[in-house]
């Protein structure tokens, strides 16, 4: 009857009372045959609900599965180990119930023991280990390390890929978790023998999965333990892996090549070398559509500008690295279009060093730039301050100039000159400590002072003027040679701000003042 498909009877038969009468025919008195069917009957109703499961367990029908793993017979042992996995997968409260159990210590030995064993046998054995390691809260690593040696060992011997599925999932959860854990992994030989780069490449998406899955976790440790991964061969297996028709896959290759562009630049220069940063670009403009893989290399490009060296910078522009990056201006999706930001500034940044680079297209700008200006003017401000960065420092590395590198509607037309590096315009001010607004652009539109920017001196044609060298800027009034497009969006700025008197801050209130101030555009002013 608990073995009907669709709905067996398993409340009904703890309703009746029939749970402690089957456990007791699990005892080793009763003969084996009714023994391993007792504990079939109990495996079916551990796979019930999680309230069948409890009832079962206080019944003592897990003990009953443990106590049965010292049988002599292969069949009522290879019972015990599936219902101890149903026990164990139902949730982490009764996972670590059987744990309690001493469970582990004779799994292991059975596992040892079954060189030649049947492979329907080796397969519930890799299954139940890995439910006995899986969940949140993880459970007491000390309880489960020794399922690391032994799920380490059989991945080097494994072919079935059914059974590599169940050790690779096993083995993703044992190195879920801190550097010190995954030291063990490779101490034990996590990665001798090729056996989990096999698994990578055996063709089938199911194993694939939970293999990048260890890979990755590996690769988030330190500098040495990712360095252990990429002397094991990984990088040659991801140009296959992107072009998995799994998009569980992609995503998993994608994060682990993430963490290992994470690394040092030496291990950056590993991934170019391959051709890794190529596959990545090139899947990006291949699939313009955003998915949860385009997220992953958004993290790949924006931890190598991180680490990398300018030359690295360079030479990821010369790969459209820039064109990749740039499909995620748009995406509102998280924090994607910020490491996108981010990534960018850091190129920018670091591309300085070295004055000038070939782009791979001069196309791009055009694209970036309008987006740019839209996160401007959308003024979210943990991204204004690196879009404006940008607008500003990375035309001039790629050779755009003039017209091309202003925004839409631009001109180029200067600010009235003062002196060297000073231009006079007329801007809002108020004194220290209250809100600010956008300020200054040079001859060429490029933002030289922001938010909050200091006053460095002023010229005024009030007997009494209200502002002084410290006050800060509050918002542009109008700036000689802007075009419309970007004054607009200056002035929208300005509209959204609270008038401001130069007493605002003794509570009195006021319509703001304008006066005529030259700035210098010292570094203090610099973004």
């Amino acid at each position: 009857l608990l073995s009907i498909e669709g709905a067996p009877p398993v409340a009904d038969c703890i309703n009746a009372g029939l749970l402690p009468i089957t456990v007791e025919l699990c005892s080793s008195d009763t003969s084996l045959e009714i023994r391993f069917e007792a504990l079939w009957s109990l495996t079916n109703i551990a796979s019930g609900t999680s309230e069948q499961t409890r009832a079962l367990v206080d019944a003592g029908g897990a003990a009953a599965f443990v106590e049965a793993l010292s049988s002599q017979s292969e069949h009522v042992v290879e019972q015990a180990v599936w219902g101890i996995g149903n026990v164990a997968g139902d949730c982490a409260e009764m996972r670590d119930v059987i744990l309690s159990m001493g469970c582990v210590e004779k799994l292991c030995d059975i596992n040892a023991s079954m060189d030649n064993g049947k492979l329907t046998f080796k397969r519930n054995l890799a299954w139940t280990f890995s439910n006995l390691v899986r969940g949140r809260p993880a459970p007491d690593f000390e309880v489960v390390r020794p399922v690391l040696q032994h799920l380490a060992q059989a991945i080097q011997i494994a072919e079935d890929h059914e059974l590599l599925a169940d050790i690779c999932w096993g083995l993703s959860y044992l190195t879920d978790g801190s550097n010190d854990r995954i030291q063990v992994a490779l101490d034990v030989g996590i990665l001798s023998n090729s056996g989990l780069m096999r698994a990578l490449n055996c063709g089938n998406a199911a194993v694939h999965q939970p293999a990048l899955r260890v890979v990755g976790n590996i690769v988030s440790g330190d500098d040495l333990q990712t360095e252990a991964v990429l002397r094991a061969g990984f990088l040659e297996h991801v140009p296959s892996l992107l072009k998995s028709t799994k998009g569980t896959v992609q995503k998993e290759v994608a994060w682990a090549v993430s963490n290992i562009l994470a690394g040092t630049s030496e291990q950056i220069q590993q991934v170019m070398d391959a051709n890794g940063i190529d596959h990545l670009v090139n899947f990006v403009l291949e699939h313009p559509n955003y998915t949860a893989v385009h997220k992953e290399i958004c993290w790949c490009l924006a931890n190598m500008t991180s680490g990398g060296t300018p030359v690295q910078m360079a030479t990821l522009v010369q790969k459209q690295g820039l064109e990749a990056l740039a499909v995620f201006l748009p995406v509102q999706e998280g924090n994607v279009r910020k490491t996108a930001l981010t990534a960018i500034h850091n190129i920018s940044r670091d591309m300085e060093k070295l004055h000038s680079v070939k782009p791979s297209t001069h196309d791009i700008w055009g694209q970036m730039k309008t987006s740019l200006l839209q996160i401007v003017e959308a003024e979210e401000e943990s991204e204004v301050e690196s879009a404006l960065f940008i607008l500003e420092h990375l035309p001039p590395l790629l050779g755009i100039e003039g017209e091309d590198a202003a925004g839409p509607g631009t001109t180029t037309s200067a600010p009235s000159p003062v002196g060297d590096d000073c231009y006079k315009v007329s801007i809002r001010v108020g004194r220290k400590g209250q809100p600010w607004g956008l300020a200054l652009v040079d001859e060429a539109l490029n933002v030289k002072a922001v938010e909050g920017s200091l006053i460095h001196s002023y010229n005024s044609t009030d007997p009494d003027p209200k502002a002084v060298d410290g006050d800060r800027v509050v918002a542009v009034d109008g700036v000689a040679g802007l075009g419309p497009e970007l004054h607009r969006m200056l002035a929208k700025k300005l509209q959204d701000l609270p008038e401001q008197s130069a007493d605002a801050a003794d509570g009195e209130g006021g319509e703001g003042i304008t006066v005529c101030l030259t700035l210098k555009t010292t570094e203090s002013l610099l973004l």
